[in-house]
């Protein structure tokens, strides 16, 4: 699911979504999938573990722009973060990490 979810924000028009909602098709797949990916990391750190070694933080992140926009989006956006974080300090620390090395990237 997390490359699927890759896959389809590298799509080209994806970062003109947050100025025309006619991608919503591109939205909705995200959703669902978003909705996915929460239900299999539900009770399971060695789901969380995967997904985090698969990337999942680096197509997240991306996403909270499209929030402002899209409030389906931040709803299942919120419930996976909250799924994903839960009883798992390593994915927790995945966060902050990922957060870290964006500002540190942007200082430099």
């Amino acid at each position: 699911v997390v490359a699927q979810l890759k896959a389809i924000e590298s799509k080209p028009k994806m970062s003109q979504v947050a100025r025309k909602k006619a991608e919503e098709p591109i939205l909705r797949e995200i959703v669902q999938n978003l909705a996915l990916l929460n239900n299999a990391l539900a009770n399971s750190e060695d789901l969380k573990i995967a997904a985090i070694e698969n990337g999942i933080v680096d197509v997240l992140l991306p996403l909270w722009s499209l929030c402002l926009v899209y409030h389906r989006l931040m709803t299942s956006l919120l419930a996976l973060l909250v799924t994903f974080t839960g009883h798992c300090q390593r994915a927790s620390g995945s966060l902050l990490q990922s957060q870290y090395s964006n500002i540190s990237l942007l200082q430099n």
